[in-house]
């Protein structure tokens, strides 16, 4: 598994690393207790905990909706947590429908 990975948010590359134990209790923790439409935002914290450059206040720190969501799979790759794919026999009876 790669040890780190670039993401980049609003024209910035942020060097990130796999979750170290702490943050893997909160996410998986956050996955019960955050709303789903909050939980890219938490998961991209997290990331940015450790990043290169530093990141001194996570909050601050500004994206379009398009830099978030590219940069969820690829914290959730590093993480060792896989995003589910969508059933592509679903998406192809739709397109048939």
């Amino acid at each position: 598994m790669a040890r780190s990975a670039t993401i980049t948010l609003d024209e910035t590359d942020y060097k990130i690393f796999p979750f170290d134990i702490d943050q893997i209790e909160r996410f998986t923790d956050a996955m019960t207790n955050v709303p789903k439409e909050k939980l890219g935002l938490f998961i991209l914290r997290l990331a940015l905990e450790s990043a290169e450059p530093p990141v001194p206040a996570t909050g601050k720190v500004r994206m379009t909706a398009e830099d978030a969501t590219a940069a969820v799979p690829v914290i959730l790759k590093l993480a060792g947590f896989q995003q589910t794919a969508a059933n592509p026999q679903v998406a192809a009876d739709k397109v048939a429908a």
